[in-house]
């Protein structure tokens, strides 16, 4: 896999290179926006990391004229946290947004997602596990158990038992919202792998009940945040939703680890993790068939 990185700040760019190397990836590097967009066209790389503020050419700008000629995975690393900042960084063209100082397991965990989803749509024809009948679900709750089982040491038989829940809990979600949905499968996935990496990351360090509780606030964080994402069939933009789903997911366990959790009465939030997993999917499977059906028409120019 062959990454490229561009920030103006070079002691980054030489660490985030030092590590990505390490993890036996292929890194070419460029410190402003300019000599980004060059080494894109005459290049081909799997990821773009790309900052927004450098000279010469912002980030935005680079990430605007990239997409005129490559649907590359790319993910903005910033300083700019704002809602608004992250919101001209998806409308440049960008698949994910990390705000820095950036947590590298996780940028590493949704680059993984992303780049697996981004291949496939490609027309990659190395078999994927699936859920639920999808690879990019597949791809969603595996790559980031996988990712954070390595950096944790985790023994095989605990990286297995973190995907099987990884996996059993998205489909858990799946059989509220049915089959044919307009609601996109990549939360529920996500929302499995975070579940997953909280099994990682706190088995044996807190009691049975602390860690159900852990999980189950993390699905009500993360289903109640993005829960909203619909699926209309775009193959470029899928390793953008993974990204978002598992950004949302993330965030999720975050709040959980410092016990919070949105209450009941908040939105869709329902007095229990297993009543606002049913409201959502009743949400999904219910609320979205006229959604899934103006988004045929809209596509059919109907």
């Amino acid at each position: 896999m062959r990454i490229l990185v561009v920030d103006d700040e070079k002691l980054l760019v030489k660490g985030m290179k030092f590590n990505l190397e390490n993890e036996g990836y292929e890194v070419d590097c460029a410190y402003d926006g300019a000599a980004a967009v060059e080494l894109a066209r005459n290049g081909r790389f799997d990821l773009i990391i790309l900052d927004v503020m450098m000279p010469e050419l912002d980030g935005l700008e680079a990430c605007m004229r990239i997409r005129e000629f490559s649907n590359v995975p790319i993910i903005m690393l910033t300083a700019k946290s704002e809602d608004a900042d992250k919101l001209m960084g998806f409308e440049s063209g960008a698949d994910d947004y990390l705000t820095k100082p950036y947590n590298s397991l996780e940028l590493k965990a949704r680059a993984w997602a992303a780049a697996g989803s981004d291949a496939r749509m490609a027309g990659c024809s190395l078999p994927v596990v699936i859920n639920s009948g999808s690879g990019n679900q597949g791809i969603t709750i595996t790559m980031p158990v996988v990712v954070y089982a390595e950096a944790l040491g985790a023994s095989e038989e605990q990286r297995l038992r973190a995907l099987a829940l990884a996996n059993l809990i998205s489909v858990h979600q799946k059989k509220y919202i049915g089959s044919l949905s307009a609601y996109c499968g990549a939360v529920s996935a996500a929302t499995g792998a975070a579940c997953g990496v909280a099994y990682l990351k706190m088995k044996g360090k807190i009691s049975e009940e602390a860690l159900y509780q852990v999980m189950s606030d993390t699905i009500t964080n993360s289903i109640c945040t993005i829960g909203g994402m619909v699926c209309d069939g775009a193959k470029s933009s899928c390793a953008a939703k993974i990204a978002a789903a598992l950004e949302s997911a993330f965030t999720g366990l975050e709040m959980s680890l410092k016990q919070r959790v949105f209450q009941p009465g908040e939105g869709l939030t329902m007095d229990s993790v297993e009543d606002t997993i049913a409201a959502v999917g009743r949400m999904g499977r219910v609320g979205m068939k006229s959604t899934d059906v103006e988004i045929l028409n809209i596509m059919l120019g109907h």
